[in-house]
């Protein structure tokens, strides 16, 4: 290996792509490594660049991955989620903000959010939900979530309205 990334690589790598561009890069192997405590800001990253990335050549036509939230609000003892990320979402209006680019621009109708917890903020689910259903978008998603007593019919109903297919 070159590089090694522990924690949240996003910045990490940009700099580093910085620095081997400034003909200054580190001697390999290189490891690095967040610092502890550190937590990226999700809402300050851009929305992905998929314009060199056509969606009809993945497996998923027309689909991709995203990401509403790091982490997990549970404290499960077995699981390194709660220890190591420490939950953190993203505002709703960034997520829907992301999403209509793909939908509108890109012709992508189907989300897979990859993170542990889609609804560790549940007002924050439910105006994302609201936001594509204002904006009329036609899309599927799907992600991860813990049962929780406040998703009642009512609010299931609402993601289900929204394109939400799968909870797993």
């Amino acid at each position: 290996y070159d590089y090694v990334v522990s924690g949240e690589g996003e910045q990490m790598v940009l700099d580093l792509l910085d620095k081997i561009e400034q003909g200054q890069a580190p001697a390999r192997p290189f490891k690095l490594t967040q610092t502890d405590g550190e937590r990226l800001d999700l809402d300050s990253f851009p929305s992905p660049d998929y314009s060199f990335f056509p969606p009809s050549d993945y497996t998923i036509p027309n689909g991709v991955n995203a990401e509403i939230s790091r982490g997990c609000t549970a404290k499960c003892v077995f699981c390194s989620e709660t220890h190591y990320w420490k939950f953190r979402g993203r505002m709703a209006r960034n997520i829907i903000d992301e999403v209509a680019t793909l939908y509108y621009d890109r012709g992508v109708d189907v989300i897979w959010f990859i993170d542990s917890l889609v609804n560790g903020n549940m007002t924050e689910l439910k105006e994302f939900a609201t936001g594509i259903i204002e904006n009329n978008m036609n899309i599927a998603w799907m992600g991860y979530a813990r049962c929780d007593k406040r998703m009642d019919l009512e609010f299931l109903t609402l993601l289900a309205k929204s394109g939400c297919s799968v909870l797993n």
